[in-house]
C-alpha cells in the first residue's frame, strides 16, 4: 500500500496524541482552569502553546529523520 499505512507509523502517531493529550489534561488544564480573567487564560494558553512547540519540532523532526533513515536501511 504505502508507507503511510504502516502500523509502526501510526500507532507512533496515536501514541504521540495520547501522551500529549495526558500531558495536557494534568499539567497545562488545572493551570488555565484557576486563572480569574480572559486576559489571563489566554495568555496561559498562548505560553503553554509556545512553550511545546518547539518540543514537538524536535520530537516531530526526530520521528521524520528516523523514518528515513529506516526506508534506506
Amino acid at each position: 500500500m504505502g508507507v503511510v499505512f504502516n502500523k509502526g507509523f501510526l500507532w507512533f502517531g496515536l501514541w504521540g496524541c495520547v501522551a500529549g493529550l495526558i500531558i495536557s489534561l494534568l499539567f497545562v488544564s488545572p493551570v488555565i482552569a484557576m486563572q480569574k480573567t480572559k486576559e489571563r487564560i489566554k495568555d496561559i494558553v498562548f505560553a503553554s502553546g509556545f512553550m511545546w512547540a518547539p518540543i514537538a519540532f524536535v520530537i516531530g523532526g526526530a520521528g521524520i529523520i528516523a523514518w528515513i533513515i529506516k526506508l534506506f536501511i
